[in-house]
């Protein structure tokens, strides 16, 4: 079910896109529309935030100012908004990566820690693991009354409606636009994160009072990558070129036995069933993509033949759980995501190079109207 969900969402993606692209006015002509998508993973969130400081160190500029289109799933959704979301001063955005990173190597056990842990959920079996009092609290903390709207750059977070059984996109192009479309940083944070069976489901209301109850955007769309590239050609449709840069929180590689599956039944078969449907379809996205942004540009623009960037270590299984915050477990996940940084140091500076030149796309605010 969460596969086919996913693939029609990725169609009526493509459709929407190609549809805003003939609308667009004719007499704007952006050159390079960067792109950076951030995938779902509780606290691994640590790797694609080890990646972005060091993006961020290399360049000299915060995240909001280079990339035109920001787009996250669960703790990527979180690392998207916040990243995006200004200061209360109004002179730049409110977190950089280093900031973000700083917190989730510190305060992870404030979401997932035994304060809000349920002991008798049985895994999750019977009901959520977790409270979502340590979520919604340090959220609050991190965009307060932050609206959607206000943010620095056009950003898109995922979540799934199950009061309408169909995928949402938290865009915040339309909030601009409509405040039924206008929610709180804080609650989308909290939707795209509430994943079954460790979170209760979200209650939102926007600011024109539409109602929905979202749960985590990852299980219809962990890697968002395609949501950020049909939001960039809806805003950007003449773009001359384009640079998507997708992050990862770390593959797992775990093959099952096909002796021991070939009678398998449901109760073995349902923590693989997900894995295989969360990575299979990270995976499958990871290489539309590829082809999509190759085929897609010429590299004139930018000088160079890479434009898709997907930029993910792979992790051994026991660094795979969402909400393992021990010290220990966070040091292993930083000391993973450093190596990885370490042995990618060209291409990470050649990414930082494209991302420090002056060439930038000017949005078309009425695309939505």
């Amino acid at each position: 079910m969460i596969i086919i969900s996913t693939s029609l969402f990725l169609v009526s993606l493509v459709f929407a896109s190609q549809v805003m692209f003939g609308s667009a006015h004719e007499d704007e002509a952006p050159r390079l529309v960067r792109i950076l998508s951030i995938d779902g993973g509780g606290v691994r969130g640590v790797i694609p935030l080890t990646i972005l400081s060091e993006i961020e160190r290399r360049t000299g500029k915060p995240i909001s100012e280079s990339f035109d289109v920001i787009t996250g799933t669960s703790t990527g959704g979180v690392i998207a908004l916040s990243l995006s979301a200004p200061a209360d001063d109004g002179t730049g955005p409110r977190y950089t990566a280093d900031e973000l990173l700083a917190l989730y190597t510190t305060r992870g056990e404030e979401i997932f820690g035994s304060k809000h842990k349920n002991y008798f959920s049985f895994g999750g079996l019977l009901r959520p693991r977790y409270s979502s009092k340590g979520l919604e609290s340090l959220s609050v903390e991190l965009l307060g009354s932050t609206a959607l709207s206000s943010s620095l750059v056009p950003v898109a977070v995922t979540a799934f409606d199950i009061r309408h059984d169909a995928p949402i996109v938290f865009e915040s192009q339309r909030a601009k636009l409509d405040p039924g479309e206008n929610f709180l940083m804080k609650d989308v944070a909290i939707g795209t994160s509430s994943a079954p069976t460790y979170f209760p489901p979200k209650r939102m209301e926007s600011f024109y009072g539409q109602e929905c109850c979202v749960v985590d955007g990852g299980v219809v769309q962990n890697n968002p990558s395609l949501v950020g590239y049909s939001l960039a050609k809806e805003i950007y449709p003449r773009a001359q070129d384009v640079l998507l840069v997708s992050l990862g929180t770390g593959k797992i590689s775990a093959p099952l036995d096909d002796e021991r599956m070939k009678d398998a039944g449901a109760t073995t078969w349902i923590k693989p069933i997900v894995t295989m449907g969360i990575n299979g379809v990270a995976s499958l996205v990871d290489d539309q993509m590829r082809r999509l942004v190759s085929s897609s540009s010429s590299g004139s623009i930018i000088g160079v033949s890479e434009r898709y960037f997907r930029l993910q270590p792979d992790i051994p299984e026991k660094l795979g759980a969402l909400d393992k915050t021990t010290p220990e477990h966070v040091a292993a996940l930083l000391e993973v995501a450093r190596g990885f940084v370490n042995e990618n140091q060209e291409k990470i500076e050649s990414l930082a190079g494209i991302l420090s030149r002056p060439i930038h796309s000017t949005p078309i605010a009425s695309v939505h109207a």
